[in-house]
């Protein structure tokens, strides 16, 4: 209630309506039909007692014929109503985003036409009839965003007649005929604007292991008061845990596939080097409160929810590269993301002496990029990887085959793979 939320709504839809019907016009014509001339009826906005009222005033005050509009009624249309998140969203030209939140509004119309003639009624009444079947159309710019918007007007109809006598006119009023329709006009008010809140970066919860279950409550909070808690945390930022390839040829500017979460409001990439010579390193701090890094920015870049893909800039230089992805909520790096020690537990119970031996298997680009010369060292395809080692057992015609690709690949010949051993 606090916020301010008119915007001339109902009042720009009334002056269109009344721009609609205030162009009627109609002849005059001699005993022979022969046509006479043209009157222009006029459009007023008024209640038909105020210009019944003026009538038995002056003398001339109210020319006939005439048509006159007033609001019956204003109220939301339930028929249009939608879920409050189903609002409608513009993306601006300089990239600022409108929320309209739209009530869907109708406001019922009354149009009442005065004549002296009958005439003069069935002209008007045939004019506007024709052109309001059903309905007709107005167009108008809402006041968010000032995009065109279009609102139905909505004949009911039907007309009645009041003809002198059927009403409490005194008998001293001049002679009219009174002709009464009505319209809706199913247009909206709008809602303040207001700023988008923050996006929610961090959510924390807390759980309880139990073997029971309680419908009540309470009973179930007393028995969980003192088991074992854990908590979980999700973050907004981009999470980046796994890379395809991780080993690159220096020069080289080769497609880099991250895969992760969060990726779907990722703002930027960058890249950067362990080694200086790699890329020209600037300072970057994307937001309050977060450590600033020293880093390339990726030029482009595409993105899903979980896929990032990109170029990687040409490294000049062996060494490692870090991968940051930066959204609203921070930035994600893929040497953090990628450690494993936080993520996997320890598969043996306390009392198992491996329990104190374990330990964590890394992802070989822990550390970043690998950027060297030449191949990978081992020269394995790895979108076709074979099992040459498992359990102690070395599987030969599986190493065979890996060591025949690594010779196709290095273009090494038996010869000199003979000279070196």
């Amino acid at each position: 209630m606090q916020d301010y939320n008119y915007n001339f709504e109902v009042q720009t839809l009334l002056t269109h309506f009344a721009t609609a019907f205030n162009d009627v016009k109609i002849k005059r014509f001699d005993g022979q039909k022969y046509y006479k001339e043209t009157i222009k009826v006029p459009f007023v906005y008024a209640p038909k007692s105020h210009i019944l009222a003026d009538m038995l005033g002056l003398t001339d005050t109210v020319k006939l014929p005439i048509m006159a509009v007033e609001v019956k009624s204003q109220g939301r249309d339930n028929d249009r109503v939608k879920n409050k998140i189903s609002d409608i969203i513009y993306k601006n030209e300089d990239g600022t985003y409108t929320n309209l939140q739209a009530v869907p509004w109708n406001i019922s119309v009354q149009l009442n036409v005065l004549a002296k003639y009958q005439e003069d009624m069935d002209q008007i009444i045939q004019n506007f009839s024709i052109n309001t079947d059903p309905y007709i159309i107005v167009s108008w710019r809402e006041p968010k965003s000032n995009r065109e918007i279009r609102t139905e007007i909505l004949w009911d109809g039907q007309i009645s007649y009041t003809y002198p006598g059927q009403d409490q006119t005194p008998k001293e009023a001049p002679f009219r005929i009174t002709a009464t329709t009505n319209f809706t006009i199913k247009g909206f008010i709008f809602k303040a604007n207001k700023e988008n809140s923050k996006p929610i970066c961090t959510i924390n919860t807390d759980y309880v292991f139990t073997d029971k279950f309680y419908c009540n409550y309470v009973d179930m909070l007393a028995y969980t008061n003192n088991a074992q808690t854990d908590s979980y945390s999700i973050t907004g930022r981009p999470v980046l845990r796994y890379v395809s390839p991780h080993y690159l040829v220096e020069g080289q500017s080769p497609k880099i596939t991250l895969k992760g979460y969060g990726f779907g409001a990722t703002e930027a990439v960058f890249v950067s080097g362990s080694n200086p010579n790699m890329y020209p390193g600037t300072e970057y701090k994307p937001f309050t409160g977060l450590p600033s890094f020293v880093a390339y920015a990726v030029p482009t870049f595409q993105k899903s929810d979980n896929v990032l893909t990109f170029n990687l800039p040409s490294p000049s230089a062996h060494g490692f590269v870090d991968v940051i992805a930066v959204n609203s909520c921070g930035y994600g790096k893929l040497t953090k993301d990628s450690d494993r020690c936080n993520r996997v537990e320890n598969p043996y119970p306390i009392d198992d002496p491996n329990h104190y031996t374990w330990t964590v298997l890394q992802f070989p680009y822990l550390n970043g990029l690998i950027v060297g010369d030449l191949f990978d060292p081992l020269c394995i395809d790895y979108t076709n990887v074979q099992t040459i080692y498992t359990e102690g057992v070395c599987d030969r015609e599986s190493s065979i085959n890996a060591i025949r690709q690594i010779m196709a690949q290095c273009n090494i010949s038996l010869a000199e793979l003979s000279a070196s051993m």
